[in-house]
């Protein structure tokens, strides 16, 4: 369910802080999926985390996202022709 409301561009729910997005699940022992946006898109980053221990999920995403835009930001800059 959690998804489908992403997917429809629902993120009331959505904490964010340095780029990354914390989607909190209360089922069970309470999930969160991280994320970013890109526009009007959202990217799932990466999820699996209960509430016990959160860093687990949020060092991890913060890291993959640091990534993606580093590499984004390198491919432009190659297309244009500048050093990035």
């Amino acid at each position: 369910m959690a998804t489908v409301r992403l997917d429809l561009g629902h993120t009331s729910n959505v904490s964010w802080f340095r780029g990354i997005g914390e989607h909190k699940i209360d089922w069970g022992s309470g999930y969160r999926i991280c994320l970013a946006k890109e526009g009007d898109t959202l990217i799932v980053r990466f999820g699996g985390s209960t509430q016990k221990n959160p860093q687990k999920a949020i060092y991890p995403a913060m890291a993959l996202h640091n990534e993606y835009t580093a590499k984004k930001k390198a491919l432009a800059a190659e297309r244009t022709g500048k050093k990035a």
